[in-house]
């Protein structure tokens, strides 16, 4: 197998054949994963959560990387909290949310007051565009961060 190396990095370079073999080596693991991280196109945090939990409460969570909860806010809206901070708050984040036959979902940040956007945490509102607009509880709402 031919070496590829990503010489752009700030930090140095990657060589894609040393990620194949890693078996059992932790140290391999750990130095790959912590330089792996470092790179803008891999998500910083993911999270699938349930929408619909109590207003107050941390919100149910299918899946998640970096993610230690999900707090609702009110209707629609929530505080993601980073398991581990990110390095600074310039970061990027996508959401999607649905489950309702025949309703448009936005993910957008909270409409009606000013955003969170720290190392630590973000706000999030789901928004529904169709008949009925206003803010609203999704079944599945899926979100990305991506930063460096």
């Amino acid at each position: 197998m031919a070496d590829v190396t990503i010489s752009s990095l700030p930090s140095g370079s990657l060589n894609l054949s040393s990620i194949i073999p890693i078996v059992n080596n932790d140290i391999t693991q750990k130095t790959t994963l912590s330089l792996l991280s470092s790179l803008p196109f891999i998500p910083k945090a993911w999270v699938n959560f349930d929408g619909r939990g109590t207003i107050g409460q941390n919100q149910s969570i299918r899946g998640s990387y970096n993610v230690e909860r999900v707090y609702k806010d009110s209707t629609g809206n929530f505080t993601i909290y980073f398991a581990s901070p990110l390095s600074n708050a310039n970061y990027v984040w996508h959401g999607t949310a649905g489950k309702t036959p025949g309703k448009d979902v936005l993910v957008q940040p909270f409409p009606d007051s000013t955003p969170i956007i720290e190392t630590t945490r973000f706000s999030i509102n789901c928004q529904s565009r169709g008949p009925i607009a206003g803010s609203t509880d999704e079944q599945y709402v899926l979100i990305s961060v991506f930063g460096t």
